[in-house]
């Protein structure tokens, strides 16, 4: 199942592609470490055996395993608990950035040549993380994201920000496309109405429009690549 559906399944999202592959790095983690512990134990039961003597003197090796598992379990929970951590990351409120992964912070994403941008970017270095604070203010905390033909324009009137600044930020730390972002953000919209019970009396289609997408497959679509599951089935979890 996972083969199929997680290790192969591919997304022109990078966020999402990223979470992918850390779920099968970390599969393929635990079951090294199982295999580890149970050659352990088989040479161990092997050579008490062969002594005729059953002794726990090596128990410290598989224990050294079980505890780099719960380390790593403790230091990447993220990965046993995946957009669930990201929807709990978003409602809490926090100095640092939300999308960690989809902004670049410490350089751009592309190569900047023309020397409009290159002027530009020594304004942007003291401005960037509190463009970056407002731009996900916006998306996380206002409705601004269900227009259905919201533009990076409209992002920069809104925030009262120059155009350009907002269009530098998307081109050069952004590392999704504005489409991809809208999506990111359409989806976590409607992750919150459906824990609200939003399908009780509205269908999934009328989500889809509600949340800004502008077709119900485009929604299911971007729904399923990004939390991995279907509107049903996310609303089983509640």
């Amino acid at each position: 199942m996972l083969y199929k559906h997680v290790w192969r399944r591919t997304t022109h999202i990078k966020i999402i592609q990223k979470q992918n592959d850390q779920i099968k790095n970390w599969c393929l983690f635990l079951y090294c470490s199982f295999v580890l512990i149970f050659i352990i134990r088989l040479v161990n039961i092997i050579i008490a055996h062969k002594i005729g003597n059953v002794s726990n003197d090596n128990l410290w090796m598989p224990a050294l395993v079980w505890i780099a598992i719960f380390v790593k379990i403790i230091l990447s929970p993220e990965i046993l608990f995946g957009y669930d951590i990201l929807n709990k990351t978003i409602n809490s409120t926090t100095e640092k950035m939300v999308l960690n992964s989809v902004w670049n912070i410490e350089g751009t994403s592309l190569p900047i040549s023309s020397n409009k941008d290159k002027k530009l970017e020594e304004k942007m270095k003291s401005l960037l993380m509190v463009y970056l604070h407002q731009i996900e203010e916006l998306s996380f905390h206002t409705h601004t994201f269900r227009n259905p033909d919201l533009t990076i324009d409209d992002i920069a009137a809104t925030l009262k920000i120059p155009n350009s600044h907002i269009h530098y930020i998307i081109k050069f730390h952004c590392n999704e496309s504005f489409s991809d972002y809208k999506k990111i953000v359409r989806i976590n919209d409607a992750t919150k109405l459906l824990e609200n019970g939003y399908l009780i009396n509205h269908t999934v289609e009328s989500l889809a429009l509600k949340v800004g997408f502008s077709s119900y497959n485009t929604f299911i679509i971007a729904f399923k690549t990004i939390t991995g599951v279907t509107t049903q089935e996310y609303v089983k979890r509640f």
